[in-house]
């Protein structure tokens, strides 16, 4: 067939396969099969022996078969500095990279990261942009003063709502920066990448129009989609712990949030609204998550009486996440 066509002699075979039989290996091995997966594969998986069969130079069976296993084999595995003050977002990254195979450590602040990279071991941090004591930016600048930090790659994690955050990125000599909520497979694409060369300037950003709140009836958490997210990346038994995490914490921001409106603080209305907003919309809290946004902005363009009057109906929006998270963590827990 394929194989006997001149034109098509090195064209990549990647056999599906719904039973995983020995004899079966053998015998695609001499037909020329470059690679053979058993259903049901992932998508992470699929897209994982795809971009291994396009990166060999040749194909053949003189070059092995590739497998789910020697997928995983050969997977580039790294010592990850986590900076992250959000406790579910760190739950969530940590949790998809360790399940991948990454040595992960978490740090809360700046301060913490230059801390934590100078102690050496680290081969790549993710660096939040938002956090205390020292943000995200100020900590790669000092990073990069140091005479080894000038090649250690530095992703930024981003909610990407303000204009020029990108920009900003880049020019303080971060190397790339991935927009949360993250897809599993966008992080492994930027963690796992072998060859690290530093980005341009981006070109100015225009501010993101907000998107408007959803007017159908749909449950104000798409747990479901979460879960599934995390199955992808072969991480579901995180995510009870991490529901755990955000119903301890959420709360908490809410009254943070509402403390702030009160006392007309504009600059912790966009702290607390930035963090509430980037753990909701990790759990896939969509209302939620878009409200607080457009909170968020308002404060980082000073209408304080936009976001005061976008924070009227915060506290009912959150209760109904909140509500609908603890019912569905009990009907899984199986203590209904």
């Amino acid at each position: 067939g394929i194989r006997a066509r001149p034109e098509m002699a090195r064209t990549r075979l990647l056999m599906l396969t719904s039973e995983d039989v020995r004899d079966d290996i053998a015998h695609a091995l001499t037909l020329g099969i470059d690679g053979y997966l058993v259903k049901p594969v992932s998508r992470s998986e699929l897209i994982e022996a795809t971009a291994a069969l396009l990166s060999e130079p040749n194909s053949g069976p003189s070059h092995g078969l590739l497998t789910r296993q020697t997928a995983v084999d050969v997977r580039v595995r790294r010592r990850i500095l986590l900076a992250e003050d959000n406790p579910v977002n760190q739950e969530v990254a940590a949790a998809i990279l360790r399940k991948r195979g990454h040595d992960v450590f978490v740090v809360d602040d700046g301060e913490q990261a230059v801390e934590a990279f100078l102690r050496g071991g680290i081969e790549l941090i993710l660096m939040d942009l938002h956090m205390p004591h020292l943000d995200g930016l100020a900590a790669t600048r000092r990073i990069r003063a140091l005479p080894e930090g000038k090649l250690i790659p530095i992703v930024a994690l981003t909610a990407d709502a303000l204009s020029g955050e990108r920009e900003a990125c880049l020019a303080a000599g971060m190397d790339d920066y991935i927009t949360k909520p993250f897809k599993s497979n966008e992080l492994f694409a930027v963690v796992e990448r072998e060859h690290w060369t530093r980005r341009p300037a981006a070109t100015p950003l225009d501010t993101p129009s907000v998107p408007s709140v959803p007017k159908v009836s749909v449950p104000p958490v798409d747990i479901e989609g979460f879960r599934a997210q995390m199955r992808e990346a072969g991480a579901e038994d995180a995510v009870d712990a991490i529901i755990e995490t955000y119903l301890v914490d959420a709360p908490r921001r809410v009254a943070l949030l509402t403390a702030a409106f009160a006392a007309r603080d504009i600059d912790a209305i966009q702290r607390e609204a930035h963090a509430l907003k980037s753990a909701s919309a990790s759990l896939g809290a969509a209302r939620l998550s878009e409200l607080l946004l457009q909170i968020e902005l308002s404060a980082h363009e000073g209408r304080l009486s936009d976001a005061q009057a976008l924070g009227v109906p915060l506290e009912d929006v959150a209760n109904q996440v909140f509500t609908y998270l603890r019912g569905s963590h009990v009907e899984e827990s199986g203590n209904v």
